[in-house]
């Protein structure tokens, strides 16, 4: 087969130049994609940090409760040792008295109440 047999080659230049816009598109719209993706993730890392702010802050909350009650606690032991030096049987009586007269039966038993103050 000579040159001049060959059937004429088609011009492929304009499918090129499509291809060519086509890949330039896509392109464009891979870094617009990536510039999202990164601001949702910069959003997600912030959202992220002020999540483990507020629970940190919870955390400080919840032990200062902690440290309050492990006070009160404390102290109430205390009045009840200093009344029990301080006091007579007969104030202990009248005390009592004032207690009963409370209807306490609504609040919590002797042993729930001995249990909280051990804990």
């Amino acid at each position: 087969m000579s040159k001049k047999d060959l059937p004429e080659a088609p011009d492929i230049s304009p499918y090129l130049d499509k291809l060519d816009m086509r890949i330039d598109e896509q392109d464009d719209l891979g870094k617009d994609l990536e510039r999202f993706i990164q601001m949702k993730d910069l959003k997600w890392h912030s959202e992220v940090s002020e999540f483990r702010r507020e629970i940190n802050f919870m955390k400080e909350q919840v032990n200062e409760l902690r440290r309050r009650i492990t006070m009160l606690k404390h102290n109430f032991v205390l009045c009840v040792e200093e009344f029990r030096i301080k006091s007579s049987m007969e104030d202990f009586n009248k005390l009592q008295n004032r207690i009963d007269d409370w209807d306490m039966e609504n609040f919590i038993s002797r042993d729930e109440f001995k249990r909280k103050l051990e804990d």
